[in-house]
């Protein structure tokens, strides 16, 4: 559900907004952000319920599907993100006191920001030369705008009766408003001194000259009769030539709107640009110290690798050399390789003769046996025999001295 709080700034809305803040616990958002000012102030956004959303943020239909009571606030004429089944409260003010109020407002705290509006005039308020148009032109679209819910209310006649108004509320969206006494005006005041005024009731006509006072009239006149702020009634061709009147307004107002919005926006693609600018050549002065800095380095670096190279260069030749070496190193131990190849095979070679020969010794060693059991054999014969034999030649040299033969010698002595 959305409850649209409507008026033309300066109207009421704000204190609209805190009523339904203290007596129902209800925040609000506001359709244009309220950066400026409430958006901008915790203590004055806590004690009117202000709620973070903007234009570019809030999402209506999401707002219109919701159960739950959504406020928004808004300056803006009837368009098409208003439907005939929200509820409307329209809140309406003496034009002369609102645009006397919506006059101090652009000069002492939109104009901060915004410095095509330091110089403007409260003759460019009442012929609707501001955002949001004039009163008149405002007053009368919602006038004619017409819905099931639309609720009008006259900032002069609740102002000074808060509760009332409250009750009078509380019968609108159904929940029961809270008996706590309304936050004095002075606490609003200590809080933003230079947003929240008086709200004095006819403080217009200490402001307004005889000048001001025609020219109010001659834009804002019919519709302060349509309002009901004095005069008598429109009748259809009042209504009908006020309406045209209103259209070819609000045709300009749109118009000067457009030229408003361009120039802020080219002001603020210049200071954009001009920001860009400034940047690019504190950036292009820093990158010519950084290039400076970067050269010197680079200098460095460039003697580092000169170093180095030359570091490398020479390595380079010792590589060469140690390959060179390792190559003939490598040679050798290929001949070497070769050459104990070779004495392995000899070695084996010799293994094999070594092997034969202790064969052949081994064999050698068996006959050496053989013949030394020979000789021993022999040798056991010959002691068997010797005696024998000794015995025989004494005989033989005996028998040959009787017939004077020479002696015959024993063969084993000398």
């Amino acid at each position: 559900m959305i409850i649209w709080l409507v008026s033309y700034p300066r109207s009421g809305n704000t204190l609209t907004r805190s009523v339904f803040r203290h007596y129902f616990n209800l925040r609000s958002l506001s359709i244009h952000g309220d950066q400026g000012d409430i958006g901008n102030n915790d203590e004055l956004g806590e004690l009117v319920g202000h709620q973070e959303g903007s234009r570019e943020t809030i999402n209506i239909e999401s707002l219109r599907s919701d159960s739950e009571i959504n406020l928004i606030k808004t300056h803006d004429c009837p368009n098409q993100d208003m439907k005939p089944e929200d509820i409307f409260i329209h809140i309406l003010r003496d034009g002369r006191d609102s645009i006397v109020s919506y006059f101090h407002y652009l000069r002492d705290i939109v104009a901060k920001n915004e410095a095509q509006l330091a110089d403007i005039s409260l003759q460019d308020v009442i012929s609707g030369q501001v955002p949001f148009g004039s009163w008149g032109n405002h007053t009368m679209m919602w006038q004619e705008f017409q819905a099931p819910k639309l609720f009008r209310f006259r900032f002069e006649e609740f102002r000074n009766d808060v509760p009332e108004f409250a009750a009078t509320l509380a019968g609108i969206i159904g929940i029961k408003a809270s008996t706590e006494p309304f936050p004095q005006i002075e606490m609003f005041q200590r809080a933003a001194p230079n947003f929240v005024r008086s709200g004095k009731i006819g403080g217009w006509r200490e402001e307004f000259s005889e000048p001001d006072r025609v020219l109010f009239d001659m834009f804002n006149g019919f519709a302060m009769r349509e309002a009901g702020y004095g005069g008598a009634e429109l009748d259809e061709h009042e209504r009908e030539a006020y309406s045209s009147f209103c259209r070819t307004m609000r045709s300009m107002e749109e118009e000067t709107a457009r030229s408003v919005a361009e120039s802020r926006n080219l002001r603020t693609e210049s200071d954009s640009l001009h920001e860009t600018i400034f940047k690019l050549k504190s950036d292009l002065q820093k990158s010519d110290g950084r290039i400076r800095e970067l050269g010197g380095k680079v200098d460095e670096k460039s003697l580092q690798i000169r170093s180095l190279e030359s570091e490398l260069s020479g390595r380079s030749r010792r590589i060469v050399a140690m390959d060179e070496e390792l190559q003939e190193k490598t040679a050798l131990i290929r001949e070497n390789e070769r050459r104990l190849d070779v004495m392995a095979r000899e070695l084996k070679a010799g293994a094999d003769q070594i092997r034969s020969m202790e064969a052949e010794l081994q064999e050698r060693e068996r006959q050496i046996r053989s013949l030394d059991e020979e000789l021993r054999t022999a040798n056991e014969k010959i002691s068997f025999l010797e005696p024998k034999l000794k015995k025989y030649f004494r005989y033989l040299n005996r028998f040959k001295s009787a017939f004077g033969v020479r002696p015959h010698r024993l063969p084993w002595e000398k």
